[in-house]
């Protein structure tokens, strides 16, 4: 199933990916308690590495975020946060957009 809905492009900009949700890690009963510290005090270690920028250097803005006032007959207002090759190039505030959302 799927929908198409129209609206007019309120807001747009490029932004970074969102930052990865680390998994859920849960410790076997039988890790030490310091291995146990060390995962909690570390970040990094339970969400994988992320890649490393070199000072004063910006992370890639290859997402955007587009808000969408929807056309009449639907009402209210979509953001969509998405990489920035899934949009067409030709976005512009004050344009057209057309969104279609589909289940699988």
């Amino acid at each position: 199933m799927s929908i198409t809905v129209y609206g007019t492009i309120s807001e747009i900009e490029a932004t970074t990916p969102p930052p990865p949700e680390p998994p859920p890690v849960e410790p076997p009963p039988e890790e030490p308690v310091a291995a146990q510290a060390l995962r909690d005090a570390v970040p990094a270690y339970r969400a994988g590495l992320a890649p490393t920028l070199l000072e004063g250097e910006e992370p890639p803005q290859t997402w955007v975020h587009v808000h969408i006032v929807l056309n009449p007959p639907h009402a209210g207002e979509l953001t969509i946060e998405c990489p920035q090759t899934q949009v067409g190039g030709m976005l512009v505030v004050g344009g057209r957009a057309r969104v279609m959302l589909a289940s699988n």
